[in-house]
């Protein structure tokens, strides 16, 4: 049986205390914080729906349910969500693949994907699933993201320049762009090739100039703003030919945003007859795996970056978003998930509660309802622009410099995947990317053994301070694919003080360092302290702190079984002989 949503105690945690309502001096914090979150999802809705292939009108229906609906019961309260940049690649596939050349039935037979996929979402978040992001390689995700910025750019640039490119192919898209550039569109080319330099550049004006003014102002608003004008000033209301720069260029409706007068037509309803089809069950794949992912990984930066370190519950927020898909599914919209770049701007705008993320829906909701004839001025290249710089950001060099820092094993992962994922699928690169990461694991450890479940020992230490220490000590190669047991034992530890030895292992891989490092933070919030010792026995791959590492050292003649201790039992008052017998059977 689910277990049902309690708002109340959904909202506590939240900094609006144990009520549902935000206190009264909250109440304008949160909803500056809305309306200033708003103006920067409303341009990313639409360019986010239409580069997925989907009517502009389906991404404001996403940002306005994960607002208004998911946002009073999201686990992550301050995390803001809608639709996302990582999916465009999805999405878009989807549509394409499922659809066979009739964009209509494509989009149908997603949006069927997204509803089943959500509730999905809904049963992983009451399983429990919620923790599986932190044994996902890092730089096989980085590879992922990097590989999905790569690809929007390379789709994006051809409709920034107002041409429609004869490749399909990422790979095919990128070379193409070279001979794109003597036959582009130049009035099309100048609103798109400014709006991604008003992109570069407002961060460095808003920061020196006009700081307590500008800094509120999203650079997403002003590229609108701009294009808007643009359009008017050119008239883009009515085909005709214009010279720019010397050049005669074709401009009209249809390099606008379409975007229906009548709302009741944007509604599009599910097709869910290819539902026992390979194809169709491959993208559902892809949307729940890569959504849940993405979402997941979000909300723990968000915690991490709230300066009050109000806690998540990532369970809580799977479900939520899960139930958000559904009803996109249902009624036309994109798949949503807690979107980084918004969250970080509620976050910067000193949001309070969850409030701000509804009032960020409300704002869309309205916009969408009241004023549909300012999107449709709005020109397409200006999107792009917009997208060309999202991309460009999720394929920053930064991430390919950071792979580099951990070591080279974890820059094989990352260019592995992001070479294999252009060249061929998102499925494929993923999986490419975990399998290669497994075997330089395993090539590196020299063992099968303990592939899935770690070796470990739970005795009870000496007491310090008059508080007992609780003492795992990890008895084999520590890797992303036998993490997960390992942290679901850490947490059932209740000792006050718990210590990780580590000097027993023979390996650490990075994703392991990354993910005990925050859980000895996350616990460091709380009234429980861990330490990790033994680490200074171990030859680093890089400097990086979270670089893997594999024992310098002879290792204790000690053999462990290959079971998990996890009873009840350890805790600070735990049975020291117990806990000892149990270990060790």
């Amino acid at each position: 049986m689910t277990e049902a949503l309690d708002l109340k105690k959904a909202y506590r945690g939240s900094g609006g205390g144990s009520g549902f309502f935000p206190r009264k001096d909250q109440w304008p914090q949160d909803i500056l914080s809305g309306f200033i979150v708003f103006l920067l999802a409303l341009p990313l809705s639409v360019g986010i729906a239409m580069a997925s292939g989907f009517p502009a009108m389906s991404g404001l229906m996403t940002a306005a349910i994960g607002g208004i609906v998911v946002g009073l019961f999201a686990g992550s309260p301050l995390s803001i969500k809608g639709p996302a940049a990582g999916m465009i690649v999805i999405i878009l596939g989807a549509v394409e693949e499922l659809g066979r050349g009739q964009s209509v039935v494509g989009v149908k037979a997603t949006l069927a994907a997204i509803a089943v996929g959500g509730v999905i979402q809904m049963v992983m978040g009451q399983l429990k699933f919620g923790k599986i992001s932190q044994a996902f390689p890092i730089s096989s995700v980085h590879g992922m993201l990097s590989a999905i910025g790569v690809i929007i750019i390379s789709k994006q640039a051809h409709s920034m320049m107002g041409r429609i490119p004869s490749a399909k192919e990422p790979f095919h898209l990128l070379l193409e762009i070279p001979a794109l550039l003597m036959h582009l569109n130049p009035a099309i080319t100048v609103v798109g090739g400014l709006s991604l330099g008003i992109m570069v550049v407002w961060p460095f004006i808003s920061q020196r100039l006009f700081q307590r003014f500008l800094k509120r102002i999203p650079a997403p608003l002003v590229v609108v703003s701009f294009a808007i004008v643009a359009s008017w000033a050119l008239g883009f209301s009515h085909e005709h030919n214009v010279n720019v720069l010397g050049y005669e260029s074709t401009i009209g409706p249809q390099y606008l945003v379409n975007i229906p007068s009548d709302l009741s037509t944007a509604y599009i309803s599910p097709d869910f007859s290819q539902i026992q089809s390979a194809t169709w069950l491959k993208w559902l794949f892809m949307i729940v795996a890569v959504g849940s992912l993405e979402s997941l990984l979000t909300v723990k930066a968000v915690e991490a970056l709230d300066r009050e370190r109000r806690p998540s519950d990532a369970n809580r927020d799977l479900t939520a978003v899960g139930f958000g898909n559904f009803l996109c599914g249902m009624v036309g919209g994109l798949p949503m998930i807690a979107e980084v770049v918004r969250s970080s701007a509620n976050l910067n705008a000193n949001a309070q509660t969850r409030w701000s993320n509804i009032f960020h829906g409300l704002f869309i909701a309205l916009f969408a309802i009241g004023l549909p004839g300012a999107i449709h001025m709005i020109p397409t290249a200006a999107l792009s622009g917009l997208l060309v710089f999202t991309g460009y950001r999720l394929a920053s060099p930064k991430h390919w410099l950071e792979s580099w820092h951990k070591g080279p094993e974890q820059f094989a992962v990352f260019a592995i995947t992001l070479v294999v994922t252009i060249m061929t699928d998102l499925l494929i690169g993923i999986g490419v990317g975990l399998a290669c990461e497994l075997i330089l694991n395993l090539s590196i450890s020299g063992t099968l053994k303990n592939l899935t479940v770690p070796s470990l020992r739970i005795t009870q230490g000496e007491k310090e301070s008059r508080e007992e220490t609780t003492v795992v000590g990890v008895y084999s190669p520590l890797t992303f694919a036998n993490l997960l047991p390992m942290l679901t034992t850490l947490r059932q530890v209740k000792a006050r003080k718990i210590q990780v030895d580590l000097s027993h292992s023979k390996f650490i891989d990075c994703t392991s360092m990354i993910a005990l490092t925050a859980f000895t933070q996350e616990l460091g919030y709380g009234n429980q302290s861990v330490e990790l010792t033994g680490l200074e026995k171990f030859k680093t791959f890089s400097k990086h702190p979270y670089a893997a590492r594999v024992a310098n050292h002879k290792l204790d003649p000690v053999s462990v079984n290959n079971e998990i201790l996890m009873p009840e039992v350890v805790s600070s008052r735990g049975n020291k002989s117990q806990t000892d017998e149990g270990s060790t059977k």
